[in-house]
């Protein structure tokens, strides 16, 4: 898993409750477990034991473990599965309030919504747009004259900023070939993109050139759309890719062929990944073996990041959903091989590393090395470190001393992601009770300079902008609106400070019929879970809603995998049509 991936998944449970004042006009209908029996599930007696430091060692029973058995591999699963869809679609078919939910559910969804800009090595900047209703967001690109009129001036209705450049509703007719990601070469020249099928996480990887916009793709393009450049790689899951700076190729992971590929129906475990390289415009069948599959781990998965300034390569494995990885770097001086001698940082599945900036061989990088909350941290590399051995894992040792730039919060805020902007403007966002916080430090000195939007009862949900840049977007999505991005610069700004005041102003904000963000109300409360974790609920409502238990409620929670559940965009569509007082 991909260290800005893990570094997302917090051991943190919300509960939004929806409370609605009022209720669409539904038929009654019989349906009942009584009169139609759900599927019957087995019970085991299968148990397994955990260890607690309150209560030491607990069995916990686990009766349908069986059914972590894919059903690819198991006729028990698959005939629960089946029986499932069975009993969903016979309720489906039978329920009168369909179309009336299906037209409701339209209602909510048909917003123009926006990402925030982000500005590419080819000066132009883009971002993907949805007018309401369109199967997949479409990217589009402005100049920095265009972003600034549309500041000036927002653009009324549905009209999205400067010109279309990736039409993803055009990969196929039946909306079943999606775009997964697309990364930019160093210079901006060409963009990298991923395309999969039916669902599956595998998919292939194309190229384009940027002054070649993907808007058409005929029949027989394989998906990549036409005036693309003849580069395919197949074999591809659970991976970005990753572009050296000579934008002569790039890295990426890929796994052994499997019979399951594009057809969305892999259930199979995902072993032997390698990492490799690819050069443009060579076969794939050419491209370099970087690391091979771990022997010992082989659920192990593999990711790099190049550093900004060109010259290393970060290498981190995972071998599970646990943040917990192993990191190594490579000098790039000599260019990419099978052969490349790599510097452990950490050789042991000990903490997390997330790379965000480096002054030559000084690093600075999030961990939750000794540090739950997460940190920031510096340390050093010596070249004269570096080893060429058979395969990374057999690297022991590491980094010895870190050096803390922004020491954890131990007030129970979670610090999850940061980014570099304008040199040594180093913003960083926190999690307080699943509500973000966004400040600004001195990289150099690590002080704490200020907090952005104060106001923001939110989640943070995107940063664009890098070193070499004066200005950053950040979008921010709440219960009661689906999306704003403002614009934080440093562009113009003359003070004596190291990290003098920014520009603050809104870029964009999302409008929705019939919604007035003022005209709700979102509170968060806490409730005691039975081991007296004290988890973080959000009720959300309209302000004259009564209060009393006779309002009718959606209930949302999840808790699984150590992902959270930020805040996010809850309100329904509501008209003079649908008002039932």
């Amino acid at each position: 898993m991909p260290p800005a991936i893990a570094r997302l998944c917090r051991p943190v449970l919300r509960v939004p409750i929806l409370l609605q004042k009022r209720t669409m006009t539904a038929y009654k209908h019989d349906w009942s477990p009584a009169a139609y029996p759900y599927p019957a599930a087995r019970r085991s007696d299968a148990s397994t034991q955990y260890r607690s430091a309150a209560h030491g060692h607990v069995t916990v029973p686990e009766p349908y473990d069986w059914l972590e058995t894919p059903p690819s591999q198991s006729s028990e699963t698959a005939a629960w599965t089946q029986a499932q869809a069975a009993y969903t679609s016979q309720f489906v078919a039978q329920c009168p309030d369909k179309a009336m939910l299906q037209a409701r559910l339209k209602q909510n969804w048909d917003y123009s919504r926006t990402s925030a800009p982000s500005l590419k090595p080819d000066g132009r900047y883009y971002y993907s747009y949805n007018a309401g209703l369109a199967p997949q967001s479409q990217i589009f690109r402005a100049t920095r004259a265009q972003i600034d009129e549309a500041q000036r001036t927002p653009p009324k209705g549905k009209e999205p900023v400067g010109e279309l450049f990736f039409d993803t509703n055009v990969l196929s007719t039946d909306g079943t070939v999606a775009l997964k990601w697309t990364s930019f070469s160093h210079s901006g020249k060409y963009m990298a993109y991923g395309i999969s099928r039916s669902g599956s996480d595998w998919f292939k990887i194309f190229l384009r050139t940027t002054d070649s916009p993907m808007l058409s793709c005929s029949e027989g393009s394989d998906e990549g759309g036409d005036e693309r450049l003849p580069d395919v790689l197949e074999h591809i899951k659970f991976s970005g890719i990753t572009w050296t700076h000579d934008d002569r190729g790039f890295f990426y992971q890929r796994f052994p062929a499997t019979e399951h590929e594009d057809k969305g129906t892999e259930t199979d475990a995902n072993q032997d990944a390698q990492l490799y390289y690819h050069r443009l415009g060579t076969p794939q069948s050419d491209d370099i073996l970087v690391v091979d599959s771990d022997p010992e781990t082989r659920s192990s998965m593999w990711h790099c990041d190049v550093t900004d300034d060109g010259a290393w390569c970060i290498l981190s494995n995972s071998k599970d959903t646990d943040n917990k990885h192993r990191y190594y770097i490579a000098s790039l001086d000599q260019g990419v091989s099978s052969r490349m001698a790599w510097i452990p940082i950490s050789s042991q599945f000990l903490f997390m590393l997330d790379y965000i900036a480096n002054d030559g061989t000084r690093f600075y990088m999030l961990t939750n090395k000794d540090a739950p909350n997460y940190r920031i941290v510096s340390f050093d590399v010596d070249p004269r470190a570096a080893q060429t051995v058979e395969h990374v894992c057999m690297l022991t040792g590491g980094i010895e001393t870190y050096q803390d730039v922004v020491p954890e919060d131990k007030d129970g805020a979670i610090l999850t992601t940061a980014a570099v902007i304008d040199q040594n403007k180093l913003l960083a966002v926190y999690s307080r009770d699943v509500k973000d916080e966004l400040w600004v430090f001195d990289l150099t000195t690590g002080e704490r300079v200020t907090r952005l939007f104060p106001e923001l009862v939110g989640t943070i949900s995107q940063l664009t902008g890098r070193r070499d840049h004066k200005e950053s977007f950040v979008a921010s999505v709440s219960f009661a609106n689906p999306g704003r991005v403002d614009r934080v610069s440093w562009e113009g700004v003359n003070s004596e400070r190291a990290v003098p005041p920014a520009s603050i102003t809104e870029y964009a904000t999302t409008h929705v019929a019939g919604i007035r963000a003022q005209d709700y109300v979102s509170t968060q409360v806490f409730v005691t879970s039975k081991d007296g974790t004290r988890i973080p609920m959000f009720l959300t409502h309209a302000k004259d809603t009564p209060i009393d238990g006779t309002a009718p409620a959606l209930v949302y929670f999840y808790g699984g995998f150590n992902i959270p559940i930020t805040r996010t965009y809850l309100l329904p569509h509501d008209d003079a049509k649908t008002r039932d007082d």
